[in-house]
């Protein structure tokens, strides 16, 4: 539980921040398309007495242990030894819960890592075998909250309708990251973990690599498999590029996530990269690019339906502790 009692603090016209969420229904499994929603009411001007400052923290664990660029991880089913290369994923409509199940959005803070209520959180710091993101890393999303007395989070995964089909040139940071965008049509990857570990392939009769032994294959070689899990909005109808809005995406693709205890002051929001992993063979294929069948453990750990895109009733990938 945390209480934001009024204390006196004056903060710049910048905060005046558009809760720009997605604030349509959540889509039931029937419904799976994603479309145009209405914006959320502008949240308004902080002034003395008016809305709190929050910090809500996240964390990277694989399993029990800490995520580390140029670690190994025993990760997959069947586990296998594996380097952790990306684990960065998009927010937005994030809210704290009061005592009676009521809602209050958190206006976040304008800053390289946040823009009109989206936060981007980086947990690879471009070492090791880490070469997707860059050096900086946030775990944190800042920004004020109306005072009271909160016992839960909610919070959604992705970029907002409204927000993610739009010109990657044009976008200012952090929707400006390239290797988090697919394009216009189909917009940012809104979740990225990628793994890199050990794979045999059947060297075919020319030479080349197979993903399966076929008759007349010349022996097997020892290649390093990258295994995406890459989570964005598909079936989407329009093309930017050419003129034509996007008006519609059949699979949105946006989990959301609810935690009735939770407590800025005290606890953090784990996400579980063994947890994301488990159900996937690492080592027979490039993963999950949300097109394919691939993605069914993934996306139900990540709280989705991968044959509709609308959210599931549970997951297992993100806790808090």
């Amino acid at each position: 539980m945390v209480t934001l009692a009024p204390v006196r603090a004056l903060f710049g016209a910048a905060l005046a921040l558009s809760a720009c969420s997605d604030p349509a229904p959540v889509p039931t499994p029937d419904a799976g398309i994603d479309a145009p929603a209405v914006d959320v009411p502008a949240t308004p001007a902080v002034t003395d007495g008016g809305d709190r400052a929050v910090t809500i923290r996240f964390a990277a664990r694989v399993g029990a242990r800490p995520f580390r660029c140029g670690e190994r991880y025993p990760l997959g089913t069947p586990a296998v030894e594996a380097e952790v290369v990306d684990l960065r994923f998009y927010v937005h409509d994030v809210r704290l819960v009061r005592a009676d199940g009521t809602e209050a959005h958190v206006a976040l803070t304008a800053s390289p890592w946040q823009h009109q209520n989206v936060a981007l959180l980086d947990f690879e710091d471009h070492t090791g075998a880490c070469d997707q993101g860059d050096a900086e890393t946030n775990a944190d999303l800042v920004g004020t909250v109306a005072p009271g007395d909160y016992r839960g989070l909610r919070f959604r995964v992705g970029v907002p309708f409204a927000m993610n089909h739009t010109d990657l040139a044009a976008q200012p940071s952090p929707l400006n990251r390239s290797t988090l965008f697919w394009s216009w049509n189909s917009g940012h990857i809104f979740f990225a973990a990628t793994t890199r570990a050990a794979a045999t392939r059947p060297v075919t009769f020319d030479g080349g690599l197979a993903d399966a032994a076929a008759p007349g294959d010349l022996g097997a070689q020892v290649v390093m498999n990258d295994h995406f899990t890459h989570v964005g909005s598909t079936g989407c109808m329009g093309n930017p590029s050419a003129g034509t809005a996007v008006t519609a995406c059949a699979k949105p693709n946006r989990p959301e996530l609810s935690f009735d205890a939770f407590d800025a002051a005290t606890q953090r929001v784990v996400i579980d990269l063994a947890a994301v992993k488990e159900g996937s063979n690492l080592t027979a294929n490039d993963g999950c690019h949300s097109f394919t069948p691939t993605c069914t453990p993934a996306f139900s750990h990540l709280g989705l339906d991968w044959s509709t895109g609308a959210p599931a009733a549970t997951q297992t990938a993100f806790r808090v502790e």
